[in-house]
């Protein structure tokens, strides 16, 4: 996905703020595609992954603001927010752990209680 910042970059050279055109509209509902498809497929492998191994449970580590104020470099912070965490995690919730009767836990990454197990 790097291809995309430098496109827009390269096309908003020059141009007042705010500038908007056609062909950054083109590049960036391409963008967008291409990680909505890359969301539904990392999700489905995890549920696919989950049902081959007979996991019940998924839980996902979630700190709200995560992202901000990240500081791992000029490039892999470009990289790193551009990532769609909260589609994934909607994804594998949603779409498919209601689906296949998996459980979806919710927590607090730095904060994990495990659960009671009921037999």
């Amino acid at each position: 996905m790097g291809w995309y910042n430098k496109q827009v970059a390269k096309i908003k050279e020059n141009n007042p703020q705010g500038f908007w055109s056609k062909k950054l509209a083109n590049i960036t509902e391409k963008r967008n595609r291409q990680m909505r498809d890359a969301v539904n497929k990392t999700a489905k492998l995890v549920v696919n992954h989950c049902l081959k191994y007979r996991i019940g449970r998924i839980i996902f580590g979630w700190n709200k603001g995560q992202k901000d104020g990240i500081n791992i470099g000029a490039k892999n912070n470009q990289k790193f927010v551009q990532i769609p965490t909260a589609k994934l995690k909607e994804g594998i919730k949603d779409m498919l752990c209601e689906l296949k009767g998996i459980e979806f836990v919710e927590t607090e990454e730095s904060y994990y209680i495990k659960p009671k197990t009921v037999y």
